[in-house]
C-alpha cells in the first residue's frame, strides 16, 4: 500500500468528512487496497426512456440493462434540457446561478461569448479534485467547451485527451482531411472520417475510422497504461447526437456513412450500448472490473423529443452506476439525483474533499452505492435560460421563470409522466402547500429575468397564436385525412393527394423529406391513450413519420413543442401508445404533422388515424 493510499484508508476508517469506500466485509478487504477507478460516460441527446432498462420495448441495450440490474439504476435523474449548461453542471457540481452558465453563448440567457463565465478553465472540476488526490485523468469524446491548444482540455484537470475537434480546435495551419457534416466545410465530422485532436495533435483519419470507436480505443489504452494507479476516464460521448449515420454494425455501402436517416436512430442508441460493453470487457481483461465504478448518464433529452424544452422530458436522463467490488447491486433506486451530484459523489468515493472556497450545489449519492453516510436529497433542479424545472418525490414544476409561473403536476408515485395530473389551476390545500414550498426553493435558485422571448412583437404574436389555438381547436375526426383543405405542405418538397382513401404524400424529384401539417388544431377524444395509424403504399426505401405538436399555454408565451413522434419504414396498421407528454395534457390543442422520407418520388398513404382509449 502506498503512503497516499494508506493515509486515505486511515481517514476512511476514522469517518472523515468526504467519506470513502468503506463497503463492509461483504465486499472484501481487497477492494479497499486503493481508491476506486472511475469511468463517467455521458451520452449526447439521450432521454432515459430510450434504454431497455427504462422501458423501451425495441431498443436492444443489453450492456446497460445488465449494468442496471447488477448495479443501481436511478429512476429520476435530471440534466439541463440543453448540453452546454449540463457540461458545466456535471463537471463543477454547481447550478447556473453559481457557475454562470444557463445556456449556450448568444442564446436566450446564455453567457457572453468568451466571457469568464463561459471559460471552463476558471472553474474547479471533478478532474481537478481527483488529479490532486493522485488520480491519472483523461477525457475522451465531445468537449465543446472553451480552450485553445496547447492548454486545451488540460487546463480543466485532464492529463490526456482524445476529442472530436471543431475547425477552431485544430492546431494552427491544420486542415481536416476527413468528412464534414452538412454542407462541405460546414462542421467537421464526428463519426465516419472524424476530426480528432489528441493531446494537441491532429490525428488524420484512416479510411474506416469511426469516431466513437476511436474514442473508446483511446480510453482502453489509457486504462491499460495507468492500470497500476487510480484513474478517471470522463467520456462525454458523440453518440447519439444527430446526424444519425449508419454504425459499423449497420453500414451496407460507403454512402451510408454520411447519410442522415431516421431509421439509424435505433442503431445509434444500440452502438452507444456496444461501446459501453467494450469498456466493461476491457476492465475485465485488465483485472480492473472489481475496483472500477462506471457511471452512465446523458446531457439532455432526445433531440426532437424533449431536448431544449423546459420540461421533465427535456431534463430526464439515465443514471446507471455499476462496480462489482464497489457498488451494492440494489437495482432500481427511487432517490432523486441530478448531474450536479456527480462531483461530490466522486469525491466521497475517492476520499477527496469537495472545494471549500465555493458553493457546491450537488449532493453525494455515494450512500446509495455503498455503506457510507449520507441521505437522499429532497428535490432536483434543471434550467435553460430563464426557464426552470423543479421536482420532489411527488410534485413537478415545469417551464417556470420569474415572469411565468409554469405548470404544476401531481406525479403521485409515478416517475415516467404516464399518470401525472396537471394541477396548475387547482386550489386544494396540498397543492397550495406544494406551490408555496416550491416558491421558497425557487427564491434560492435565481435565473436571468428576461422579459421578452425575442422582440416584444414576436412574443405577443406567439401568445395570440396560442390563444387562438386554444379557442379554435376542434375535435379530431378520422375523416380529416381525406379533406385536402385541412392540410398544407411544409416546404416545397411535397405533393399532397387527399380523398376517400386518406392522405397520400409524395416527395418531389429532390428526394428530400416532405411534411404535411394540419391546417388547425385538434382536441383528442377524452381518455385517448393510443393512436392507431394505417399506412399503405410505401415505395422502396421509404420512411413515414407522424408527430403531434402543440403550443404551451398562453402564460408561457405560446412556445411550440413536439410531444409525440413515431417513424417507421413499414406498412400496416399500428397501435402507438401516446407519449406521456400528450397524456399529461388532456384537453390540449394538437396539430398533426405527417412526413415521408426516401429516394426520389418516395410515397406513402395514410389511410386512417384514430385515437383510442
Amino acid at each position: 500500500m502506498t503512503p497516499l493510499t494508506r493515509r486515505r484508508f486511515l481517514c476512511h476508517a476514522a469517518g472523515a468528512v468526504g467519506g470513502g469506500m468503506v463497503l463492509g466485509r461483504a465486499l472484501g478487504e481487497a477492494t479497499r487496497e486503493r481508491p476506486p477507478n472511475f469511468i463517467v460516460m455521458m451520452a449526447d441527446d439521450l432521454s432515459a426512456d430510450e434504454l431497455g432498462c427504462y422501458g423501451h420495448a425495441e431498443h436492444r441495450t443489453p450492456t446497460l440493462d445488465g449494468l442496471a440490474a447488477t448495479g443501481v439504476r436511478f429512476e429520476t435523474c435530471y440534466a439541463c434540457p440543453i448540453c452546454h449548461p449540463s457540461r458545466f453542471m456535471i463537471m463543477t457540481g454547481q447550478y447556473g446561478h453559481h457557475n454562470g452558465v444557463y445556456n449556450f453563448p448568444e442564446r436566450r440567457g446564455g453567457p457572453e461569448p468568451g466571457s469568464p463565465e463561459d471559460d471552463i478553465a476558471r472553474k474547479r472540476t471533478f478532474a481537478h479534485l481527483l488529479k490532486d488526490a493522485g488520480y491519472a485523468t483523461a477525457m475522451v469524446g465531445k468537449w465543446q467547451l472553451s480552450g485553445k491548444i496547447p492548454t486545451l482540455v488540460h487546463e480543466a484537470g485532464f492529463d490526456e485527451y482524445c476529442m472530436w475537434a471543431y475547425r477552431h480546435n485544430l492546431p494552427e495551419g491544420v486542415e481536416h482531411t476527413g468528412t464534414w457534416e452538412g454542407k462541405p466545410d460546414a462542421k467537421t465530422g464526428r463519426y465516419w472520417g472524424p476530426s480528432i485532436v489528441q493531446n494537441g495533435t491532429y490525428r488524420p483519419p484512416k479510411a474506416d475510422d469511426y469516431g466513437p470507436d476511436v474514442f473508446t480505443d483511446y480510453a482502453i489504452d489509457f486504462m491499460r497504461r495507468h492500470r497500476d494507479r487510480p484513474f478517471l476516464v470522463y467520456y462525454p460521448m458523440a453518440l447519439t447526437h444527430a446526424p444519425h449515420y449508419s454504425t459499423p454494425h449497420t453500414t451496407r455501402t460507403e454512402a451510408d456513412r454520411t447519410k442522415h436517416a431516421p431509421e439509424n436512430w435505433q442503431a445509434n442508441v444500440e452502438y452507444a450500448d456496444h461501446i459501453t460493453g467494450r469498456l466493461v470487457k476491457a476492465l475485465e481483461q485488465l483485472g480492473l472490473r472489481q475496483n472500477t465504478v462506471v457511471f452512465f448518464t446523458g446531457d439532455n433529452g432526445t433531440g426532437g423529443r424533449g431536448k431544449g424544452q423546459p420540461t421533465e422530458r427535456g431534463a430526464r436522463v439515465p443514471m446507471i452506476v455499476n462496480g462489482p467490488g464497489r457498488v451494492r447491486p440494489t437495482g432500481v433506486c427511487p432517490a432523486l439525483v441530478d448531474l450536479s451530484d456527480i462531483l461530490p459523489t466522486l469525491a466521497q468515493l475517492a476520499g477527496a474533499s469537495v472545494p471549500a472556497d465555493r458553493p457546491i450545489d450537488g449532493h453525494s449519492f455515494a450512500h446509495r452505492l455503498a455503506e457510507l453516510p449520507g441521505r437522499d436529497r429532497e428535490w432536483i433542479y434543471s434550467y435553460i435560460g430563464d426557464r426552470r424545472i423543479l421536482r420532489d418525490s411527488r410534485w413537478l414544476l415545469e417551464d417556470n421563470s420569474p415572469l411565468h409561473p409554469g405548470r404544476l403536476y401531481d406525479c403521485g408515485s409515478c416517475r415516467d409522466g404516464s399518470t401525472y395530473r396537471d394541477v396548475t389551476d387547482a386550489d386544494a390545500p396540498e397543492v397550495l402547500a406544494a406551490r408555496a414550498r416550491f416558491a421558497a426553493l425557487l427564491a434560492q435558485l435565481p435565473v436571468p429575468v428576461l422579459a421578452e422571448d425575442g422582440p416584444a412583437a414576436a412574443l405577443k404574436s406567439r401568445k395570440e397564436a396560442a390563444k387562438a389555438a386554444l379557442e379554435s381547436a376542434s375535435p379530431w375526426t378520422a375523416g380529416a385525412l381525406g379533406d385536402a383543405s385541412l392540410w398544407r405542405p411544409q416546404g416545397k418538397a411535397l405533393r399532397l393527394d387527399a380523398g376517400a382513401g386518406g392522405l397520400r404524400l409524395q416527395t418531389d424529384a429532390t428526394g428530400q423529406r416532405g411534411v404535411a401539417v394540419s391546417d388547425g388544431y385538434y382536441h383528442l377524444p377524452e381518455g385517448a391513450k393510443t393512436m392507431r395509424v394505417t399506412a399503405s403504399g410505401l415505395t422502396a426505401q421509404t420512411t413515414w413519420m407522424i408527430k403531434l405538436a402543440a403550443r404551451e399555454a398562453v402564460r408561457s408565451g405560446g412556445n411550440a413543442f413536439a410531444a409525440h413522434t413515431t417513424e417507421s419504414g413499414e406498412a400496416g396498421t399500428f397501435d402507438l401508445p401516446l407519449d406521456p407528454e400528450v397524456l399529461r395534457r388532456p384537453g390540449y390543442p394538437w396539430t398533426l404533422k405527417l412526413g415521408v422520407t426516401g429516394p426520389e418520388g418516395a410515397s406513402v398513404r395514410f389511410e386512417r388515424i384514430e385515437f383510442l382509449p
